[in-house]
């Protein structure tokens, strides 16, 4: 397996394991690599909160990733489009399948796509967050506007949004919480190179 992830470009092998008998199975049988570890913080949100959204300042607007706009997308309306296409293949395979179970929101300035929150799978009624602002929009609330547009849609799905981050991005687990998801556990994440 090492040598097929070298080939595809991976230089590093990540894993996790909630069972304390399996974790210390899977330590015992890569004991012979420098394994590096950090926490990883897990939250979910699953309710509808009555409170006013903020408002983003500036030039910046929250659009939904529907069919109409993966279609201003396919016809070059929009800069910076990667920004989801990367995700959508990577996590969906295909715009169908993300149509059918997928979830995400875009924030555009004008019409550059410079952040983007979307479910990176469907599993339990779990649909788990992967979510970017480009470097020079961040600090503009973009992150905290988008997690709000994305849970409260979920909750009114009846889907539960989970959030992953490791404990040393601070970013993201304030955003999370400030976003009022609620803190489940925390469990180390294991990766060494290969």
């Amino acid at each position: 397996m090492f040598p097929w992830l070298k080939a595809r470009g991976q230089f590093y092998f990540e894993f996790s394991v909630a069972d304390p008998e399996t974790e210390a199975a899977m330590l015992a049988l890569f004991s012979d690599k420098s394994i590096d570890r950090e926490y990883e913080h897990t939250y979910q949100r699953s309710t509808i909160f009555s409170e006013e959204r903020p408002t983003i300042h500036g030039a910046y607007a929250i659009h939904g990733i529907d069919e109409v706009f993966l279609k201003r997308i396919k016809t070059g309306q929009c800069k910076n489009s990667e920004m989801i296409r990367k995700r959508i293949l990577g996590s969906w395979g295909s715009d169908e399948a993300f149509l059918s179970k997928g979830l995400a929101y875009a924030a555009l300035h004008g019409d550059e796509v410079v952040a983007v929150i979307m479910g990176t799978s469907y599993y339990n009624q779990l649909l788990p967050i992967d979510i970017e602002t480009a470097a020079v929009h961040q600090r503009q609330g973009l992150a905290h506007q988008l997690t709000l547009h994305y849970a409260e849609a979920c909750a009114r799905r009846g889907l539960i949004a989970h959030w992953n981050c490791m404990e040393s991005n601070t970013g993201s687990w304030r955003t999370a919480s400030k976003a009022g998801f609620t803190f489940l556990r925390k469990q180390y994440v294991y990766w060494f190179a290969i």
